[in-house]
């Protein structure tokens, strides 16, 4: 729990979108209305660029080995690219 005076809210009219870094403490309010409130959670890094989110932790070894190569490739299970992986 945060105090509130160290919290701002981010209220936004519909369709719009909201870019932040994973570094940020977030969190959503309460749907107050009766319609199903959706989000997307994207996530991706070009493989020469190190993760700020350890997807070794979010995604284990057991899980990886029954993945798609491409898939294993998108969330970082590759080695980087020369000089910087």
């Amino acid at each position: 729990d945060y105090p509130e005076d160290e919290c701002l809210q981010a209220e936004m009219s519909r369709g719009s979108v909201l870019i932040y870094t994973g570094k940020i403490v977030h969190s959503g309010g309460a749907n107050r209305s009766d319609k199903v409130r959706r989000a997307i959670n994207v996530n991706y890094c070009v493989g020469w660029v190190r993760q700020e989110e350890n997807q070794f932790l979010s995604v284990p070894p057991e899980v990886a080995r029954t993945l798609d190569d491409d898939l294993l490739k998108l969330i970082g299970y590759q080695e980087g690219a020369w000089a910087m992986g």
